[in-house]
């Protein structure tokens, strides 16, 4: 915790609350603490100048980032991402994990049904 402080203050702008009383349920900790974490990963991973993945594997992992801050502080996450998971996990401990099953077969239609009711309060069906 006393890491992801320090380094708030040092890239905290003025004006922005001090590091002493940033802890786990401010967005900004949580923000820094995710990607310091995976920063540490993606080094690990490729290295500094070599095997470096592509525009669309960062994005994807960007996404997910930014999907586990929000995990992190809601204490709770329903996802079927190996890493993603794991990454919950390390830092959220005592959060709630769901683990999403995955259709066997790919559905035909790419269509979301939202059910009859919220279709009829849009207005989508005309129930007559």
């Amino acid at each position: 915790m006393e890491g992801v402080r320090r380094f708030y203050e040092w890239v905290a702008p003025k004006g922005f609350a001090p590091a002493p009383i940033v802890g786990r349920s401010w967005a900004v900790f949580r923000y820094i603490q995710v990607h310091l974490t995976a920063d540490v990963e993606f080094l690990a991973l490729y290295g500094i100048d070599i095997n470096r993945p592509n525009f669309e594997t960062l994005e994807n992992e960007r996404t997910d980032l930014n999907y586990l801050v929000l995990a992190v502080l809601a204490r709770g996450l329903a996802s079927n991402d190996a890493a993603l998971k794991r990454r919950f996990k390390a830092l959220c401990p005592d959060g709630i994990l769901i683990e999403v099953e995955r259709k066997s077969s790919p559905r035909k239609e790419s269509t979301i049904d939202l059910g009859e009711d919220v279709a009829l309060g849009m207005g989508w069906l005309d129930r007559r």
